[in-house]
């Protein structure tokens, strides 16, 4: 399950207006479902596109990306439950990529965080973290991945020498260090995508 809020501030008064049909419920029957590819879907830049068909080797679209990206370009909040092993990571990182094109100052990317990706264990941010990296390949993209478990100097260090277009952590190591490095903190306030990944638990309470 992950929820992303997409260059938005506006409200919802339930999740029945931001909700996208996932695998386990899904709008046609898995009979039904013809796969769509990539390349149809023409709000996705070039270089993603050669990432998808040339890193990844895919050409065809799971059925929650073809849900969450046949809505590009994605500018308001989403709430997507789907299965394990569906391509959910791509289905909110590929929409995140393209507001971050389409909206940041040039003059800005690299030196403030446009995604933040929020994941409650240190395992699954880094098999994020490794996606996000992938489907960046062709961008100048630095991806960091700010987990417990990890030297935090080095992590800080990384945070100020190299670009920051892409940050995945969790809570805890988050939180340490958006509250003891000044600089960091000033370079989230350029995020333009937030999106919880994997917090089933806390959504369903």
């Amino acid at each position: 399950m992950w929820y992303c809020v997409v260059e938005t501030r506006r409200k919802f008064s339930s999740l029945s207006d931001v909700i996208v049909k996932s695998e386990e419920n899904p709008a046609v029957s898995k009979a039904e479902y013809v796969p769509a590819r990539f390349s149809s879907i023409k709000m996705i830049d070039e270089q993603t596109q050669r990432a998808l068909k040339q890193v990844f080797k895919y050409e065809n679209m799971s059925k929650v990306q073809d849900a969450v990206l046949s809505m590009s370009p994605v500018t308001g909040d989403l709430f997507v439950k789907a299965k394990t092993g569906t391509g959910k990571t791509l289905a909110f990182l590929i929409p995140a990529i393209q507001t971050a094109l389409r909206t940041e100052d040039r003059r800005d990317r690299g030196r403030r965080v446009s995604i933040l990706v929020i994941s409650p264990t240190r395992e699954l941010a880094m098999q994020i973290a490794e996606e996000a990296r992938k489907i960046t390949y062709f961008h100048n993209f630095e991806v960091h991945c700010l987990v417990g478990g990890e030297p935090k100097g080095r992590q800080i260090r990384d945070l100020l020498r190299k670009r920051v277009d892409i940050v995945v952590g969790t809570p805890g190591r988050l939180t340490d260090l958006i509250e003891s490095v000044q600089d960091f903190r000033r370079q989230c306030e350029g995020i333009k995508t937030v999106s919880f990944v994997g917090f089933a638990l806390i959504m369903n309470m």
